[in-house]
């Protein structure tokens, strides 16, 4: 009744190095689905090399999987705007001063973003401008 496999289906098997297969999401003949989010400014955690009031001011770029998703963006930009300072003022500022700081906040900009977007997924973030202050 129900096809669990397609491999039970088909009359031959073929196997592909992964070298040779193109990714299709990444691919330079597919749109690229990039937009810019306007700047943001935020205070960040005090940390111990921090100052007593630390900032940062962020200007990202961000890739979706669809230009749907791209409109949906556009349309709520307020809405993600205000999610990614909620997102950046739970960051210290030793946190965001190091390159795995800067990956993990990419990471849980995009968890978030992903989880309020109805007609798509981020795929990747892009820093456009990243300033801290002490």
């Amino acid at each position: 009744l129900f096809v669990h496999s397609m491999d039970e289906l088909s009359e031959k098997k073929y196997i592909y190095d992964l070298d040779q297969v193109e990714d299709f999401y990444n691919s330079p003949r597919v749109s690229q689905n990039i937009m810019t989010l306007r700047r943001i400014v935020v205070n960040v955690q005090k940390s111990r090399n921090s100052g007593p009031n630390p900032m940062g001011a962020f200007e990202f770029f961000l890739q979706g999987n669809s230009s749907d998703v791209m409109v949906e963006i556009s349309d709520r930009e307020a809405e993600l705007i205000d999610l990614v300072q909620n997102e950046a003022r739970e960051l210290s500022y030793d946190e965001l001063d190091t390159v795995e700081g800067k990956r993990k906040m990419t990471d849980k900009l995009i968890r978030a973003i992903n989880a309020t977007l109805t007609k798509g997924k981020i795929t990747q973030i892009y820093f456009k401008n990243f300033v801290l202050k002490k």
